[in-house]
């Protein structure tokens, strides 16, 4: 199922895998970082009350 951005299961990795290698490359990151980050969402994904929001709006002006 994909949604107003364009991500889908499909393709969300390769998204992942995109921003992992811009990170090392640029050396905002390194190998160890990743891991780190990435066993934090683990333990969080794996919680029955983990759940994370996005909120987004608009505002409209008139003047």
């Amino acid at each position: 199922m994909g949604n107003r951005a364009g991500i889908t299961a499909g393709n969300a990795w390769t998204a992942v895998a995109a921003v992992c290698g811009w990170l090392l490359s640029g050396a905002c990151s390194n190998a160890a970082d990743l891991a780190r980050i990435s066993a934090g969402w683990h333990r969080w994904g794996s919680t029955d009350d983990g759940w994370f929001l996005i909120p987004t709006g608009g505002v409209i002006a008139r003047g």
